[in-house]
């Protein structure tokens, strides 16, 4: 008897922290949907190099060369005032999968480049 009481008690507690977390679960995604469509387009100046393998290579901005290098997709922000940006990368292998470069400014393709040519290189200028 005493067994079937803890029982009943257990599960009551857990129906009540259940009820509690569904809650507070709600009240989180509604936060997180609100925050997300607050600011969606990005201001200034952004280079994108999209490619599934390595690459490296360059861009210049107003404040002169910074050397560049990654594996797979990659998003740079570029100083909010250069109006002219450059940029460029290569294949690190003979891949002919697309290697692409893209200028973007205050959220807008400005320039865009690619290859898919084995060891690859593309550059593009704003």
């Amino acid at each position: 008897m005493i067994g079937g009481v803890c029982c009943i008690g257990i599960i009551l507690v857990v129906i009540v922290f259940m009820a509690m977390g569904d809650h507070n679960t709600g009240s989180s995604s509604t936060a997180s949907a609100d925050n997300s469509t607050t600011s969606n387009v990005a201001t200034g100046t952004q280079i994108q190099i999209n490619y599934t393998g390595s690459w490296s290579g360059a861009y210049t901005d107003d404040s002169g060369s910074q050397s560049i290098d990654g594996t797979g997709s990659k998003t740079i922000n570029v100083s909010s005032d250069d109006i002219s940006t450059s940029a460029d990368a290569q294949k690190s292998d003979g891949s002919s999968k697309q290697l692409t470069i893209t200028i973007i400014q205050d959220g807008k393709t400005v320039a865009t480049k690619s290859t898919t040519a084995q060891y690859g290189m593309v550059t593009v200028s704003n």
